[in-house]
């Protein structure tokens, strides 16, 4: 079994970083990485920024990275080609014992998030965005609906975005979500780069439980359509969102 073709583009040093990533239980900076790895201080950079790109790894608000959903996934599939290439089956007690770390971490997540309360995320915008000029984008958080079970507090949620062929008014924005009612909406400025056909915005939210620790709500990503000429007033705006998981 070859790695997948996403993979296979990856350096040897992004590869060597991701399967250490895989075994801890907790994030590492760049620091505890040099020190655990034999690769160099360069290489790890490298591997950082590469995996970065890919949305592999993500920085936590202490500086440190971790593996994202799209991560893990990755090093499981980094271990099923290191021990299929072995000659070792999957379901070996070897592989079992290799996997432990991501398998605990999957299953844990599942159970966590079978236990969370779910909530709507909801990005209002026009139908499109014009080049070169500001449009904003209202970003907020729907109330419970009827019969949902409610949080006990607010839950304080980071919103990290980026954009493709587009610049964002902010990297990172807040939202206090009631446990009864909407959250307050945020407004964010999408700009288009010149000459695009359209921008691609994404948004990864965390939600934040105390100052050491950060849990993964939910991501997504959107296109917009750029045109060359602003739509007529009024023009119907449209929404997207995602379900939440908090807790």
């Amino acid at each position: 079994m070859s790695l997948p073709f996403n993979l296979q583009k990856l350096p040897a040093e992004a590869i060597t970083v991701l399967r250490f990533l895989g075994t801890r239980n907790a994030a590492a900076t760049a620091q505890e990485m040099d020190a655990g790895l034999d690769i160099g201080q360069r290489s790890v950079g490298r591997a950082i920024r590469r995996l970065v790109n890919y949305s592999l790894i993500q920085m936590d608000f202490n500086g440190a990275y971790q593996l994202t959903n799209d991560g893990r996934r990755a090093h499981q599939q980094v271990i099923e080609a290191d021990f299929a290439s072995s000659g070792t089956t999957a379901d070996s007690a070897t592989f079992a014992s290799a996997t432990n770390a991501t398998a605990t971490a999957k299953s844990s997540v599942s159970a966590t998030k079978t236990a969370r309360l779910k909530r709507r995320l909801t990005v209002v915008m026009p139908p499109a965005v014009v080049s070169g000029q500001p449009t904003p984008l209202y970003i907020g958080v729907n109330p419970p609906n009827d019969g949902d079970l409610h949080m006990l507090n607010v839950a304080h949620l980071e919103l990290r975005l980026s954009g493709v062929g587009a610049d964002l008014s902010a990297a990172q924005v807040s939202i206090e979500v009631p446990a009864h009612g909407a959250a307050a909406p945020v407004k964010v400025i999408v700009t288009a780069h010149p000459q695009v056909g359209k921008v691609r915005v994404r948004i990864d939210a965390f939600q934040m439980i105390d100052l050491d620790r950060i849990e993964e709500a939910g991501a997504m990503y959107f296109d917009l359509p750029v045109v060359t000429h602003s739509t007529p007033e009024g023009s119907t705006r449209k929404a997207v969102g995602i379900d939440l998981a908090l807790i």
